[in-house]
């Protein structure tokens, strides 16, 4: 129902330039326009529509704070791995904390404590790491 009402209001909104050959045709599509501006802010399509619109860009700043902050920590565990590690365990470990059941079973204080366990031995702590998330 909405939806068939935003129509028609565009609709009244538009205005074929090519069909205005006089003066009268001018007045008329004025006027045309004129109600269909006045149909606008009677039935709140356009309120609605900005509404929709600031919702999304929440959601979405929302979203890409989230994002932003799963990835910043991400990068504080390789980084406290590295160079312990190696960097092709860093990317690979970095690929497996793209997922959020994964990455929780991994903090910082945990990845802490293994790089001191495990510092003379690289291959110990990659599995050490592993077993963690449950990786064979």
């Amino acid at each position: 129902m909405r939806a068939d009402r935003a129509s028609g209001v565009s609709d009244d909104l538009y205005i074929d330039r090519d069909a205005i050959t006089t003066r009268e045709d001018l007045i008329m599509a004025a006027e045309a326009y004129q109600r269909g501006c006045v149909a606008v802010k009677e039935n709140g399509w356009l309120e609605s529509w900005k509404e929709g619109w600031k919702e999304g860009w929440r959601e979405g700043w929302h979203k890409g704070l989230q994002e932003g902050a799963r990835d910043k920590e991400v990068d504080i565990l390789c980084e406290l791995l590295l160079p312990a590690v190696g960097r092709e365990f860093a990317d690979e470990l970095r690929a497996l904390l793209d997922d959020d059941e994964l990455r929780a079973r991994l903090d910082p204080n945990l990845v802490f404590d293994l790089r001191l366990r495990y510092d003379p031995n690289p291959a110990g702590l990659r599995q050490a790491i592993r077993d963690r998330l449950g990786q064979a």
